[in-house]
């Protein structure tokens, strides 16, 4: 079992790391353009609008705290979502490898609900982790229109 537990663990961290690679390559773009686009913009609004545009500047710049606030809780529910997944595949595993163990004692509803429960947890905090999406996305889309 405890092999079974670390090879779960390993290949959890495995497909996570792998999706933060793929994030990563996707948005190294930006890191590298969006100073120079904010820039441009900015030059661009003062020249057009004049001095009212310091207000959407200023409504810009002031969301970077809130959208760090918000993207430092997805990151803890990330954490959270890992252990939750963790605690369910370790109960699956020791499911499936004492599988004739569990048939002959009956101890299929006790697993069942060992499982349900572990599942109900993950859940809850992946619920937890789109609603702080939506915020995020929200407050993203929300900016070019207050500015």
């Amino acid at each position: 079992a405890v092999v079974s537990t670390q090879s779960t663990g390993i290949l959890n961290v495995m497909r996570t790391d792998t999706q933060q690679y793929h994030f990563m390559f996707y948005f190294v773009n930006f890191m590298v353009v969006a100073p120079i686009m904010i820039i441009g913009c900015i030059v661009l609004l003062l020249l057009d609008i004049g001095w009212v545009s310091l207000i959407g500047i200023f409504l810009l710049f002031a969301s970077f705290p809130v959208n760090g606030v918000v993207a430092k809780k997805m990151g803890e529910c990330q954490r959270e979502i890992m252990y939750a997944k963790d605690k369910r595949m370790k109960v699956m595993n020791e499911m499936l490898l004492g599988m004739k163990s569990i048939k002959m004692y009956s101890w299929e509803p006790i697993f069942q609900k060992m499982i349900v429960d572990a599942r109900k947890e993950e859940t809850k905090i992946l619920r937890k982790q789109m609603t702080l999406r939506a915020v995020f996305i929200f407050i993203a889309n929300i900016m070019p229109t207050l500015m």
